[in-house]
């Protein structure tokens, strides 16, 4: 989407889950990171994926350490002061609704989760 709100480019951009649900995007300038919630036979785990301007995939459906275990789920991204991408979420299995944290990091041009 550009600044008048006309989608430039469309596409799915999560790959590796059978559901998706609760998803998170956040603009780097020339990429963009796509964090959801998604399951293949057992519970939501989050992970994410760097895209390019043309959504192409750059890093595929990495898993989103930290995270913790049990259904994740509703995650809410966005760009930290130092370049790195915070990560709020909802842990499941815990008795009561408890927001998680856990953040990405660039360096040298790769994500890596601290």
């Amino acid at each position: 989407v550009d600044e008048s709100a006309r989608v430039l480019t469309q596409g799915v951009i999560t790959s590796g889950d059978a559901f998706v649900h609760w998803h998170s995007l956040v603009s780097l300038g020339d990429r963009a990171i796509a964090v959801w919630s998604g399951a293949v036979n057992g519970p939501y785990v989050l992970r994410y994926e760097l895209l390019d301007r043309q959504l192409a995939v750059l890093a595929v459906g990495q898993p989103l350490m930290g995270a913790g275990d049990g259904d994740s789920t509703e995650p809410l991204a966005t760009l930290g002061p130092q370049g790195d991408v915070a990560v709020l979420f909802d842990q499941r299995a815990l008795p009561r609704v408890d927001v998680s944290f856990t953040r990405l990091s660039c360096r040298l041009g790769d994500f890596r989760v601290r």
